[in-house]
């Protein structure tokens, strides 16, 4: 039987840790990312914030729950009760209510971090090797952790949230399992603390059907005396804690559509080549932890392996990392957690399943990198055996100062929606999504003699990509180039008949060429891909007017008043057509 773990090491007394250590975290993070409270909504935080209707009100509460089916939050209630109440506090254009959430969660997240290092270092099988250090080292880890600019993508890009509150649970799980560990007259209120924290993270992101597996990993690894004694003395915990994968599924298939979230009909890969590539992807991942420098926003373009001769010298590595993780895990060494802590993660995004059209995305790596900071600190110590006090403070700071420095300098380059998408452009010069928002958000700031060269360019690249085919069209519209707009819009309806806007600026062009049947054809198939679409509404009314058919116009109109009845533009031609 495996004794309770304690406390009994002392800790060196001459920091007030409890009090020093909360003080640095909040300082740090604060400092870290101050600068992002006027980042603007950008690319997928239009659709989620924006335009979610389902964030709009409080009550009835099943409505701040479920998002819409083809929305970043569907499936994950918790993030989008989130963006409710701060929809409800700060409404739809206050940006910095929503990023000073945001912060606090990454802050939240870094003080739990902290406390569960802490009484990592002590646990049975590390204490006499971390425990007189355990506060300093879990401090040192959790600091460079919070500061890291790989991780500015979850805290300042707003709807990225769903990583930040999902690290947050994760983390909470543990640290309510660890003191169930530690104290066997409690266990069981800890252990159901544990069990509704991990129930609480699925509902905000599907990576925390790893949270199980790493609580029992944990126990397993360091606290019990083998790897089936977790089983034998704690059952109905781990059972409860395996319970809580059944809402996943549930979730998914009850409010997502599968096809738009997860990618299942992401055409570009294969289950075995998104394997194959995600160990070049991984390998990447781990490199800007080590050093990084250039991090975007976006990687679309990143080059997929379609044999193994592509990515042998990764996948050689990863073979060995796992290999490595198992034989540790096998054998009870405390390390194999590190490994197993990141490869257990990022299994469900960097395995088999092709997830969307996202082959990678530094977000990913928010909780991974906690067991790389840990091991360099750990690292360090060891090194740093004779010269551990002042000297290893010096370290620590140096090195928390330049991932600061990086992190505040990352930021800014999300000032603007222009600034963010012009940094990932430049970064990689031939992806065409990023060069395709770029031209959008170049357009949408009245730069349009700017975007034009910048759409043509991802046709160039990419005359199959259909964003980039529709805005191009859209600015060649305005250009009054309506015979070449109307060419690009025809291929970008083929390539992708289910978008709204380009089935309506395709109507535009046709009816300005005088071609209004058409136009009203193209109008009404905008509405049946989504009947809500003001714009189609606004131009099918015109159409019909034009046509004579008054009273059709009226009710297009109409609808159009009530998805928007604050648009004087809409009214104006409502009470224009009615006389």
């Amino acid at each position: 039987m495996t004794p309770a773990m304690t406390q009994q090491t002392p800790a060196r007394r001459s920091v007030p840790w409890r009090i020093l250590a909360p003080i640095v975290i909040v300082a740090a993070g604060v400092i870290a990312y101050a600068n992002t409270l006027t980042v603007p909504f950008i690319f997928d935080d239009l659709a989620a914030i924006v335009d979610n209707p389902s964030i709009r009100k409080l009550w009835p509460p099943q409505e701040a729950l479920i998002a819409p089916p083809r929305n970043t939050f569907a499936g994950r209630p918790i993030v989008n009760l989130s963006f409710a109440i701060n929809y409800a506090l700060f409404g739809p254009d206050d940006v910095r209510g929503y990023h000073a959430t945001n912060i606090f969660i990454h802050i939240c997240t870094a003080i739990v971090l902290f406390t569960v290092l802490r009484r990592t270092f002590r646990t049975p099988r590390l204490r006499e090797r971390f425990g007189r250090d355990a506060d300093g080292l879990a401090l040192a880890a959790t600091l460079l952790w919070e500061v890291h600019p790989l991780l500015s993508e979850v805290v300042t890009y707003t709807s990225t949230r769903t990583e930040g509150l999902m690290a947050l649970f994760l983390l909470l799980t543990l640290y309510f399992a660890i003191r169930a560990f530690e104290s066997e007259r409690r266990s069981r209120s800890w252990q159901i603390a544990a069990v509704c924290a991990c129930a609480i993270g699925m509902g905000c992101k599907e990576v925390m059907a790893a949270a199980p597996l790493l609580v029992y990993l944990y126990d397993a690894l360091l606290v019990s005396d083998s790897l089936l004694a977790p089983a034998r003395r704690r059952p109905m915990f781990y059972l409860a804690l395996a319970a809580t994968w059944v809402s996943v599924p549930v979730m998914l298939f009850a409010f997502v559509n599968l096809t738009a979230k997860s990618g299942m009909g992401f055409q570009r890969t294969t289950p075995w080549v998104y394997a194959l590539t995600q160990s070049s992807v991984i390998v990447h991942y781990l490199r800007l932890a080590l050093w990084p420098n250039r991090l975007t926003i976006d990687y679309f373009d990143w080059p997929l392996a379609h044999s193994i001769a592509d990515v042998w010298p990764q996948l050689l590595f990863m073979l060995a990392l796992v290999g490595v993780t198992i034989w540790g895990i096998a054998r009870r060494k405390p390390a194999a957690l590190l490994a197993a802590w990141v490869l257990i993660i990022l299994a469900p995004t960097s395995s088999i399943v092709p997830l969307g059209s996202e082959i990678a995305a530094e977000r990913r790596m928010y909780l991974p990198l906690i067991a790389l900071v840990t091991c360099g600190v750990v690292l360090a110590h060891r090194l740093l055996a004779q010269r551990r006090g002042v000297v290893a403070s010096i370290v620590v700071g140096v090195v928390a100062v330049a991932l600061l420095a990086m992190t505040i300098r990352r930021n800014a380059d999300y000032a603007t929606s222009v600034t963010i998408w012009t940094d990932a452009a430049t970064k990689r010069p031939h992806n065409q999504r990023s060069l395709s928002e770029l031209a959008r958000v170049l357009q949408l700031a009245g730069r349009s003699r700017e975007a034009r060269p910048v759409a043509e360019r991802v046709v160039d690249i990419d005359p199959n990509y259909p964003q980039a085919r529709a805005l191009l069209g859209a600015l060649l519209i305005g250009e009054g180039h309506l015979d070449a707009a109307e060419q690009h819009l025809r291929a970008a309806v083929q390539l992708d008949p289910q978008h709204a806007l380009t089935r309506t600026n395709l109507g535009l062009a046709l009816a300005r060429q005088g071609k209004t049947d058409n136009a009203i054809a193209e109008y009404r198939a905008a509405l049946r891909v989504d009947e809500n679409f003001v714009d189609a509404h606004i131009y099918l009314a015109d159409a019909l007017a034009a046509q004579g058919d008054a009273a059709q116009a009226l009710t297009h109109l109409k609808t159009a008043l009530r998805l928007q009845p604050d648009a004087p533009d809409i009214r104006r031609r409502y009470e224009l057509l009615r006389k």
